[in-house]
């Protein structure tokens, strides 16, 4: 997005969250705009990119963190080892370690679903298994409805198979997406970062190079940087989304209400 076109949405941006302020004095939406500025000028408040580590269970979105960051507070492992959103700094952006979704933890779910509405980009991790039904089902129903401005999707575990089976893996994501060009979109990068952290430990360039984290780093930073502006638009669009589609739902609701009563 060009600074010139950044600077008219953001005007746009600010009527909207400008005309929301001026129905504070509707009782029955008092409440909920006054909590909406709030996290508003939150957001207002920090300068940084915040940028949401998310998706599937167990695909290594801690390691990814740690990755990163280097910091020796993260736990790592094969079991759930994320319970609440932890955000950590990165240079001069903030990298935030969420839970898992779908693995039969509703309050995880919640958590993660409350900080990717609010984060600026988002990295959507899976397996290369793919995208399983549950986690295709969310995947379309929230990244590509929601999100997909503001997503890069990242694969994990390539040491898992044979690397020959990577065109296998690729060709069934872009099946899955519908769309090469939207692969290209979400700077669909394929990694193994367990394997990277043993290279650098053990000073492997070999298992470096075939990890290809480098790589994905280098997507990352384009990715921010072609993002990062856009990213600070719709992070705040979300926020007021999903209070303005909250009282459609309660409105409707108590619009069939006062049907069935008057019946």
């Amino acid at each position: 997005m060009k600074n010139f076109e950044f600077v008219e949405k953001s005007n746009e941006l600010n009527d909207i969250r400008n005309q929301l302020k001026d129905l504070q004095s509707e009782p029955l939406l008092k409440d909920g705009l006054e909590e909406i500025e709030k996290k508003l000028a939150a957001k207002d408040a920090d300068s940084r990119l915040n940028i949401a580590i998310c998706g599937q269970y167990s695909a290594g979105k801690s390691t990814l963190v740690y990755a990163l960051t280097k910091d020796e507070t993260i736990k790592i492992g094969q079991d759930i080892t994320t319970d609440e959103v932890k955000t950590y700094p990165w240079n001069d952006l903030l990298i935030a370690d969420t839970p898992g979704i779908y693995a039969g933890r509703p309050d995880h779910d919640e958590r993660s679903l409350n900080f990717i509405q609010k984060a600026d980009l988002l990295i959507y991790m899976i397996t290369i298994q793919g995208f399983t039904r549950e986690i295709g089902a969310n995947f379309k129903k929230l990244i590509m409805e929601k999100y997909l401005g503001k997503t890069m999707l990242l694969m994990n575990k390539r040491n898992q198979e044979p690397a020959e089976n990577e065109v296998n893996w690729r060709r069934d994501t872009i099946l899955f997406l519908g769309d090469e060009e939207i692969a290209k979109k979400l700077y669909f990068t394929i990694v193994d970062i367990e394997d990277y952290l043993i290279g650098t430990d053990e000073n492997i360039p070999e298992l470096i190079e075939e990890s290809n984290f480098e790589n994905f780093i280098s997507q990352l930073n384009l990715f921010v940087k072609e993002k990062g502006l856009f990213g600070k638009l719709l992070s705040r669009i979300n926020i007021m989304d999903a209070f303005l589609s909250l009282c459609i739902e309660d409105f409707s609701k108590s619009h069939v209400q006062d049907d069935f009563t008057r019946r």
